[in-house]
């Protein structure tokens, strides 16, 4: 429905502030009314304990947003569970396994040895994350409490990190941390079909923890944005965060292109992530020059039209570059070719320190000295 949205506003060239746009997005504008309400009274059935909440034997720290796509969860889980790993608390990663034939049964993404599924089985990003977490298995599926169980019951966990968890209130969790797009955190203001917001605002009051990604850009709105996300949740602890380029790799070989090799150099790339704008913004940081970027929808099945497109790229630059989830979708031709680079991308957290200690202390987990201290309580 967003993209009929998209496809109208671009079609008749109209702003939504339009009076015959806004005649136009009536229909969608009725449907995010009702959606209103249904998304409210389910949160209010769970507030007051008239539907049920499964609870894993562990403890669970949800990521996840308000908005649809485009606010950093993956990076944000990675870098979440490389901490808890590092201070050796045993943990696994559960996904919902968007896009991909998941069912009630939960699979194995990762064992952390091995990725053991595929894009088709399990989605891009549960094999992104089993990629960029060895030693930590991956599980995925849509019943987030039986992946859960098979984390605990298979690999012995003691926290489970949960992606994309904020609406799936079915599951108890000991620390929510919501995310929210500096430069975006609202989107256009309006709840689904009509706009991005996956809920109202008005949610953040469940959060435990709030972190502005993507501040870039957004130093002159932060103020502002703080005093509204505070105004829904005083209570919540509220960081900031960006996002930095730690590499680029070549897609066949693995080998390391240095940075500064692409200097003044024709780069394009392509991707297809929910906030393309901010894959191009990368690119330009690396000091090329940007021919081409193409952005397709997220979460996107690539076909024999789009390497079309993608490989007339290659005639036109040095270098294409793309992302670490597009490249688990990318078929054995594409990958084989020379000039293909995939960005490496980590989150930086502005007193980081402090944020992952509160994480910790949230969880009950007792995470400090760990590495000295293998033994811990709950």
């Amino acid at each position: 429905m967003i993209n009929i949205r998209a496809t109208i506003e671009r079609v008749l060239h109209l702003n939504p502030c339009n009076p015959a746009m806004r005649f136009l997005l009536m229909p969608l504008t009725l449907c995010s009314v009702f959606y209103r309400f249904a998304i409210i009274a389910r949160a209010h059935l769970y507030r007051r304990g008239m539907l049920p909440v499964q609870k894993l034997p562990c403890p669970v720290i949800s990521v996840g947003n308000i908005t649809v796509g485009g606010t950093g969860k993956t990076p944000t889980v990675c870098s979440l569970a490389r901490w808890f790993h590092d201070q050796g608390i045993r943990i696994a990663v559960v996904t919902r396994g968007y896009r991909g034939k998941t069912t009630r049964r939960p699979i194995i993404a990762s064992d952390g040895v091995r990725v053991g599924a595929t894009v088709d089985e399990v989605g891009d990003e549960a094999v992104m994350l089993s990629t960029l977490l060895p030693g930590i298995p991956v599980i995925a599926c849509r019943n987030r409490f039986a992946a859960g169980m098979l984390g605990v019951n298979r690999f012995g966990v003691d926290l489970i990190i949960l992606d994309d968890g904020f609406q799936h209130l079915k599951l108890h969790r000991d620390v929510d941390i919501v995310l929210l797009h500096a430069i975006h955190p609202f989107g256009n203001g309006y709840l689904l079909p009509r706009g991005t917001l996956r809920e109202p605002p008005s949610a953040l009051d469940r959060a435990t923890i709030i972190l502005l990604t993507k501040k870039d850009g957004a130093q002159a709105e932060l103020t502002r944005l703080k005093n509204t996300v505070a105004s829904n949740n005083p209570n919540a602890p509220m960081f900031t965060s960006s996002f930095q380029i730690t590499g680029l790799r070549n897609a066949h070989t693995g080998e390391t292109i240095p940075l500064a090799s692409c200097a003044h150099t024709p780069v394009a790339g392509f991707c297809s992530i929910g906030d393309p704008a901010s894959f191009a913004g990368m690119l330009s940081r690396l000091s090329a020059h940007v021919v081409a970027c193409i952005a397709f929808p997220d979460h996107h099945r690539y076909r024999p039209d789009d390497y079309r497109r993608i490989n007339e790229l290659f005639t036109r630059a040095s270098l294409v570059i793309t992302t670490q989830k597009d490249i688990a979708k990318l078929d054995l031709t594409m990958l084989q070719t020379g000039k293909l680079a995939v960005l490496d991308i980590e989150l930086v957290i502005d007193d980081a320190e402090h944020f992952y200690t509160l994480v910790g202390t949230r969880t009950g987990l007792r995470t400090s000295c760990l590495r000295n201290d293998k033994e811990f309580t709950r």
